[in-house]
């Protein structure tokens, strides 16, 4: 188990988490569906398949429809894809009762068997390597560690060109991280959960967080050299600790709750989902 740091007087964290966000970013998918809807996910390396971990309700639309579009650079661009070129995976199949949802499970796995697109992704997004990831940092605390969640949330979408007789509408999307608490973790069905609360509305962070599903949950972990210098002290990688998928409503004193399937989900069930899936 990884030792908690205490951060020393005077340490300023704020350079070292704007930095990780870059790098977030770096790992964020954003879907734009045919009917203007939004989702997230993360780019992800797992068992030998690449492809964008996401929720279960966000993977579905997108591959039921015959085309829908990757946001991959901060530049204008247009990358509209046939879904038959991607394979569904589900992992936590999302529940037909609206009023269960909220308790899960949703998520899944989407193999990416284009080999231009995925040529593309490598040049200009990363990818999280789940076989690789380093587990310990989930033996922490989790409510004293810090936390971030990742997506792009449906409200600051702008249109900045309207549609013309030969092209659909330029759309403006927000490639979004932020801060948040780590209020709860819990285990049901062979799944785990966390609870994130984070501001709604204040600051830089969105009122409404849809568009924000599917995209992740991240630990922003501080580590020191082996011989503990604190001069050292510094962010090491994030790692990915969830995917986001339910919201509570409304907000309560500028604050919502995000609840995301967690790390055991991520690093033992989807592994466990994709292993299966490479023996067949």
């Amino acid at each position: 188990m990884l030792d908690y740091i205490e951060l020393p007087p005077g340490f300023d964290p704020q350079p070292h988490i704007e930095r990780a966000f870059a790098e977030i970013k770096n790992y964020t998918a954003i879907f734009i569906l045919e009917d203007g809807r939004v989702g997230s996910g993360i780019f992800v390396n797992a068992c030998g398949f690449e492809g964008i971990l996401t929720a279960y309700h966000v993977a579905m639309p997108a591959l039921e429809s015959k085309v829908f579009a990757l946001c991959i650079a901060e530049h204008e661009h247009g990358v509209w894809l046939r879904s038959e070129n991607f394979e569904h995976v589900p992992v936590g199949r999302m529940r037909d009762n609206p009023a269960e949802r909220g308790n899960g499970p949703d998520l899944s796995f989407i193999i990416i068997r284009d080999g231009n697109l995925l040529g593309i992704l490598r040049s200009l997004k990363s990818f999280c390597f789940l076989d690789t990831q380093k587990l310990a940092f989930f033996e922490a605390p989790l409510e004293r560690q810090v936390w971030a969640i990742a997506g792009s949330p449906y409200e600051w979408k702008a249109i900045v060109k309207p549609a013309t007789a030969s092209d659909g509408p330029l759309t403006k999307l927000s490639n979004w991280v932020g801060l948040g608490h780590c209020q709860s973790r819990a285990m049901r069905e062979g799944f785990d959960y966390i609870e994130i609360e984070i501001w709604a509305g204040l600051r830089d962070y969105p009122l409404n967080y849809r568009g924000v599903s599917g995209g992740g949950f991240w630990l922003i972990p501080l580590e020191v050299d082996h011989d503990g210098d604190m001069k050292s002290l510094s962010h090491a990688k994030p790692a990915l600790a969830g995917v986001a998928f339910y919201q509570t409503d409304p907000p309560v004193d500028n604050r919502r709750v995000i609840t995301g399937h967690g790390f055991d989900s991520i690093y033992c069930r989807v592994r466990q989902t994709l292993t299966e899936r490479a023996k067949q």
